[in-house]
């Protein structure tokens, strides 16, 4: 049994707050700040994911949270903490890359190869995320020259 969350605001919030737990926000949040309370928002994952929430559903967005949850359990897993936060640097290229309008590739790029070299073991988890359905579907409506760079760079094959 999960634990309901108790909140107090005093005064007034400029932003936004989310109580609960699996909540999504879409879009950015005003200047004034945020209130995030609850396991498995998907705010505390990404700050802005315009794009991708075009292409799916709350649900759909949250299981792609939980990816990147499950790679941060990884992560925080290894003995070098050196190491842990070089690879959180790169989980926050990839979400800042696939954030935008359109993907940037050579980061997502750039960041599965530091997994390559630097920690094999989750290279198949990042894989996972840098294929998945959403980020597919930001790439293609992105155009035919980001779907061939991301294809190439990427080590992905053209169909």
């Amino acid at each position: 049994m999960s634990e309901k969350p108790s909140i107090s605001i005093g005064g007034n919030v400029g932003g936004a707050v989310t109580i609960g737990d699996n909540n999504v926000q879409i879009g950015s949040v005003a200047s004034g700040g945020r209130v995030v309370v609850g396991a498995g928002s998907i705010s505390d994952v990404f700050q802005e994911i315009k794009t991708l929430a075009r292409f799916a559903t709350p649900e759909e967005l949250g299981a792609f949270a939980n990816l990147f949850r499950a790679l941060d359990q990884e992560i925080a897993k290894q003995p070098s903490p050196e190491i842990q936060v070089q690879a959180q640097n790169q989980v926050e290229q990839i979400k800042q890359a696939v954030a935008g309008e359109k993907p940037n590739v050579p980061m997502l790029e750039q960041a599965k190869k530091w997994f390559a070299d630097n920690l094999p073991a989750l290279l198949g988890t990042v894989t996972g995320i840098l294929t998945h359905p959403l980020i597919g579907k930001a790439v293609e409506a992105a155009g035919e020259f980001t779907l061939k760079q991301f294809r190439d760079r990427l080590g992905l094959p053209q169909t």
